[in-house]
């Protein structure tokens, strides 16, 4: 489309991307006519920081530097210039959560873009199923995820001179390794980009490796000061959200640093997954007015098989939501995830029957509860509450307050062994997970993506912080199916499996008798 022909009042972003690409570097070759000597000049907003061309490239950033727009800039001007006529061009991000809004805002603009829906005809061009654009021009711009095992499946047998790792600080290290093949660098102008916010991992993580470990990458970060919007303001929530500027999470997610090593608690190559159904249910207190239809939405759930037995982890809530597991084990002894169900606002005194339910429908073995916030009065109902006197809770039930020390056993002289319970609940839910006694299901990858995302950092006395963090890498991730899980585990380990099975060794006392 001829330039006079824009319409001069929109698209002017567009339009400054076709005639100057968004790459950062000073003097950069135009790769669209690599065989000439042509060159052009590119600095950033504040024409200070330039980049020297390079081959490998590592971008890692704090939050809100505009990243990904820089992203989606460079991406833009090399499909609409076809700047690799006989190849494609590749982005690739860990999971679909990521990729999702990327996609999304991708089709958008070219479908509704008055510049860019020229270059893509009205019914064609866009296929989602393989999240790839085709335009008029030949050009090629494909979206990959990493794939759900991080074993490289996705990224075998591509090729290309020009491909973006975003979000690479939680990208597989497996599909990272499978994908070295694909770049063509023979191809003039070829380039590979890994991009990220910093979260303190460092083995196996392809962000660190290319920012600090490898010499073939050119290194560039940008804190998030460096967005010329930044304003007081944002420093006083930034502080609010990730703490001090000496603290991790702010150090990571606002100055775009690597900070102290953070370490991932579970690692999905250990974990045992198989195909098996998990049957997934949210009720909502806001539409759901009756306990009968609560009843009539859990009645869909199967009933467990001849030879398994029910364990139950619950995480009560009513802001945030409730999270519950219903676990079957089997005959190898191992735990598989029957069904997962999440309870959004709905009042406790229904929450307490609908627990109560479940466990006529399925009589669990044990039911382990978070005892935290309202746990502590709704366990009170189900152990003391003469309503359910006769469902015997007080011999399944386990409490599990995460904040406090628990009883693990007795030592030879009686007295109690105590642990600080969340560590321990962690270490325990790990050594299941590590020795396949809990396998995990390769249609709820949601539950295995909550797990990786639980990290630890330990303080300068030696000791354990753990957190869980969010889908894109940030402090205080969702995690309450996470703890509905550690209440199972930890419930089913202090009632079948640890030293508090050991009877306890009683001390002599002292007899009574006449004297003669």
């Amino acid at each position: 489309m001829p330039i006079q022909e824009i319409p001069k009042h929109e698209d002017f972003y567009l339009l400054e991307v076709i005639r100057h690409p968004a790459f950062c570097w000073e003097f950069v070759q135009n790769i669209d006519k690599a065989e000439s000597d042509e060159q052009f000049e590119f600095t950033d907003y504040q024409r200070e920081f330039v980049c020297d061309f390079a081959t490998y490239v590592s971008l890692v950033c704090g939050r809100a530097t505009g990243k990904s727009e820089a992203i989606a800039a460079i991406l833009t001007w090399l499909v609409l210039n076809n700047v690799f006529p006989d190849d494609y061009t590749v982005y690739f991000v860990p999971n679909k959560s990521q990729l999702d809004p990327v996609w999304n805002r991708t089709v958008r603009l070219y479908r509704y873009n008055s510049l860019l829906k020229h270059f893509i005809t009205a019914k064609a061009g866009i296929n989602s199923g393989e999240h790839k654009v085709t335009l008029l021009n030949g050009a090629i711009l494909m979206m990959r995820l990493a794939g759900t095992k991080g074993d490289g499946a996705n990224v075998i047998g591509l090729h290309t001179p020009f491909y973006i790792v975003d979000e690479g600080q939680s990208f597989p290290w497996g599909t990272w390794l499978e994908a070295e093949p694909i770049f063509n660098t023979w191809t003039a102008g070829a380039r590979k980009m890994v991009s990220g916010v910093p979260n303190g991992f460092r083995e196996k993580n392809v962000l660190y490796f290319a920012d600090m470990e490898s010499d073939s990458y050119t290194k560039h970060r940008i804190p998030a000061h460096r967005n010329p919007r930044y304003s007081p303001d944002d420093e006083i929530r930034n502080v609010e959200l990730y703490g001090e500027p000496d603290a991790d999470d702010y150090i990571h997610y606002v100055l775009g640093r690597h900070g102290k090593p953070t370490f991932a608690v579970f690692d999905r190559a250990l974990m045992e997954m198989k195909s098996y159904p998990v049957y997934k249910l949210t009720l909502d207190g806001l539409t759901l007015k009756t306990l009968d239809e609560y009843i009539e939405r859990l009645s869909a759930i199967p009933i467990l098989g001849k030879n398994e037995q029910a364990i139950f982890g619950v995480d009560l809530g009513y802001t945030d939501p409730t999270a519950i597991y219903i676990l079957r084990l089997n005959s190898k002894d191992q735990f598989q995830f029957h069904a997962k169900i999440q309870l959004n606002k709905v009042k406790y005194p229904v929450q307490t029957q609908i627990i109560d339910y479940l466990d006529s429908k399925f009589r669990p073995l044990i039911i382990g509860i978070d005892e935290g916030h309202a746990g502590i009065a709704e366990i009170q109902k189900l152990l003391y509450d003469e309503r359910f006197a006769h469902k015997k809770y007080l011999d399944r039930v386990v409490p599990v307050q995460f904040t406090s020390n628990i009883v693990i056993g007795y030592d030879e002289e009686g007295k109690e062994i105590t642990r600080k319970a969340r560590p321990y609940a962690i270490v325990v839910m790990q050594t299941y997970a590590n020795e396949h006694r809990i396998v995990f299901s390769t249609n709820d990858l949601e539950t295995v993506a909550e797990l990786e995302r639980m990290v630890y950092v330990r303080t300068p006395s030696g000791n354990k912080v753990y957190k869980t963090l969010t889908p894109g890498g940030g402090a205080k991730g969702a995690d309450h199916f996470t703890s509905a899980l550690l209440c199972a585990t930890l419930g089913w380990y202090l009632k079948h499996e640890s030293l508090l099975n050991v009877k306890k060794k009683q001390k002599k006392l002292l007899m009574g008798g006449w004297l003669g």
